[in-house]
């Protein structure tokens, strides 16, 4: 319940902006796809072989190999973000700039997606196709 409290305050401090509004909830959601894209398929896989691969490159191949949690880092930068550019689009709207407001709402929009991506790439890089 505490969630929804949360996004019933932003959502009373955004002003019902719905293209605000849109762009946030989007980004919540690929957030949260990238964590749940983590915790379902690479800690269970990190049981059952360690290390991980966490990069690869096209000239020289897997290039480097890490602990476990090191695989948590996309999801987080995705959440970190996501608090800080949420905190930012409110202290924008107070100040009566929702021009700005929604151009951070869209750059949080984009980067949730590339964090997605790159949760996914590495899931493909350790589970295989």
């Amino acid at each position: 319940m505490r969630l929804r409290e949360k996004f019933r305050q932003i959502k009373v401090e955004l002003g019902n902006d719905r293209f605000i509004l849109y762009c946030l909830y989007s980004s919540t959601a690929l957030a949260a796809a990238a964590w749940l894209l983590t915790l379902i398929k690479l800690i269970p896989l990190a049981w059952k072989k360690e290390p991980l691969m966490l990069h690869y490159s096209v000239l020289v191949g897997i290039d480097r190999i890490g602990p476990w949690y090191w695989t948590l880092v996309w999801p987080a930068l995705s959440a970190v973000c996501l608090v800080a550019n949420t905190m930012i689009m409110i202290s924008l709207w107070r100040r009566r700039a929702p021009e700005i407001a929604k151009l951070v709402s869209v750059f949080t929009l984009c980067l949730s997606a590339i964090f997605l991506i790159n949760t996914i790439l590495l899931v493909l890089l350790n589970v295989g196709v």
